[in-house]
């Protein structure tokens, strides 16, 4: 948001400057934050890239991924849970961009009907904004009791003692 501080410069006006260098520098602390959670400098992450060489070989992704990229329906998908008496689906920003809230609920419905409890763990800035995976499951008819908070549901996901566990992150 450096651009709107230059603009508020360049029309005079002291508002849009003084937002402009506000949202920038929260902008900033949020980078340095995300910086030393992924243990690479700034420097790195701006810069890392920067005259790199190309190891892909020149291969477009159609002669990289040719024949291994295959499509899977709800039910092939159920089949590979048939021992699991829980699953928990935790939806991230790849259901958000697919738009597959209504397969996973399609799979979450396949895995109800074969006596499968299944909980999705929502957490609350997952997805494009906060919120998100709430209303991507509201839209996906998920009832609102299989929607638990990441609180309620950490000590299922993190306990090793719990057996036949499934666990679908980042769907």
């Amino acid at each position: 948001m450096l651009a709107a501080c230059a603009t508020g410069f360049v029309l005079g006006n002291n508002v849009l400057i003084i937002a402009g260098s506000l949202v920038g520098a929260s902008g900033l602390i949020l980078t340095q934050i995300m910086c030393k959670a992924m243990n690479r400098s700034l420097t790195n992450v701006l810069f890392g890239g920067f005259g790199a060489e190309d190891t892909s070989g020149g291969e477009k992704q159609d002669d990289i991924y040719a024949g291994k990229v295959k499509s899977a329906s709800a039910e092939d998908a159920a089949m590979v849970f048939d021992s699991a008496r829980k699953v928990v689906v935790v939806p991230g920003y790849g259901m958000a961009v697919s738009q597959a809230q209504h397969a996973v609920r399609d799979l979450a419905n396949l895995l109800q009907e074969r006596s499968v409890e299944v909980e999705f763990a929502i957490h609350p800035v997952a997805g494009r904004m906060p919120g998100h995976m709430n209303v991507l499951s509201a839209e996906a008819d998920i009832p609102y009791e299989q929607l638990k908070e990441m609180d309620e549901i950490n000590p299922f996901i993190l306990d090793p003692s719990v057996e036949n566990r499934t666990t679908i992150a980042s769907c």
